[in-house]
């Protein structure tokens, strides 16, 4: 039986205001979330990720963002047809994000405690001494040494794994029900984003929320999500249940995505690397906007935009050479520990 949709998008498109002219940086993005469920979104640098997630929270400044789509529903309401006061009941209440870089998202001149409970007066009943207590218990509960203490440091005091536990603390700090984390552990060690991860799926489970994950890390993806989204150049190009993307991915995309990273029990000097660069938003192909990197291109890639088709497991992929590519003898699992 199919759950039903926490957060439900469809044709979320974003333009930015130029001197180039209006660029797209998100085409026509459609996909759900369900209550407890973890989407992943992958893709190189500049594919939309980030934009896709300030999108939904309506955090792009416009001008220069115009953003629009038939609707993006949370919880039932368009969260597009909202007035800007009804969305700031939204964010960090319903709907809440942990962003890419901690120690510019927090405020340098408060303590970590003044943030935490900044947002509990906004989105909670708590007042007074309560209010303190409530944040001294998040920084515990994200695992802060001496919580007590902590709260009344600033954000320089803190590593930078310590930095994005208090973001996880505010963002938690009102219990959403979706929590959207933006590469959360950009620029952190291997050891400590394996604890940040470890933590924000131990939340999730704990909270009952969903999960919109935004990672360039395919490991850490196959662990955690239960489906994947594969973005280019502003568009989805794949869309799959964890396992089926992983042990037999279809786009080229998404197969050159997977052969370049490191694969556990092989020694190679070199990794593969997919050719070319992604193309300019202000110059982008009239056909697939991979075409130019991909092996399997031809002069009809070059012509027409391939449109998502279902394909087995509830996914969709958006190539014009599906067919010939699902027809492939299947592969082994790229990763290990994900069922074939």
């Amino acid at each position: 039986m199919t759950r039903p949709a926490l957060l439900d998008v469809k044709d979320l498109t974003v333009r930015f205001r130029t001197p180039a002219g209006r660029l797209t940086a998100v085409d026509r993005l459609s996909f759900d979330i369900a209550a407890g469920e973890t989407l992943a979104i992958v893709g190189e640098s500049g594919c939309g990720k980030s934009v896709t997630a300030m999108a939904l929270l309506r955090l792009l400044r416009s001008p220069p963002a115009e953003i629009s789509g038939s609707h993006v529903r949370f919880e039932g309401a368009d969260l597009l047809a909202l007035s800007e006061r009804a969305m700031r009941d939204v964010r960090g209440n319903r709907i809440a994000m942990i962003f890419q870089d901690p120690l510019s998202a927090l405020n340098p001149v408060r303590t970590v405690a003044d943030q935490i409970i900044e947002s509990l007066k906004r989105h909670t009943g708590l007042r007074g001494p309560a209010l303190h207590r409530r944040a001294v218990e998040l920084l515990d509960l994200v695992r802060i040494p001496e919580p007590q203490r902590r709260a009344e440091d600033y954000p320089h005091h803190f590593s930078g794994g310590m930095r994005q536990r208090v973001m996880i603390a505010i963002a938690i700090a009102a219990n959403p029900r979706l929590l959207i984390a933006d590469e959360p552990t950009t620029a952190l060690d291997v050891t400590v984003q394996a604890q940040i991860l470890k933590l924000i799926v131990s939340l999730q489970k704990e909270f009952g929320m969903s999960l919109l994950l935004i990672s360039h890390d395919l490991g850490v993806v196959a662990e955690t999500a239960d489906r994947v989204l594969v973005m280019y150049a502003g568009r989805k190009v794949e869309e799959r249940p964890v396992a089926d993307l992983f042990a037999r991915p279809l786009h080229p995309y998404t197969r050159a995505l997977m052969r370049a990273r490191p694969t556990p029990g092989q020694r190679r000097e070199l990794l593969d690397e997919i050719p070319g660069i992604v193309p300019s938003l202000a110059d982008l192909p009239p056909g697939c906007a991979f075409a130019p990197r991909c092996a399997h291109a031809d002069e009809a890639c070059a012509r027409l935009q391939p449109v998502l088709e279902g394909v087995g497991g509830g996914g969709s992929v958006a190539c014009l050479h599906l067919g010939r590519l699902a027809g492939e003898k299947p592969r082994a699992p790229i990763l290990e520990g994900v069922p074939a």
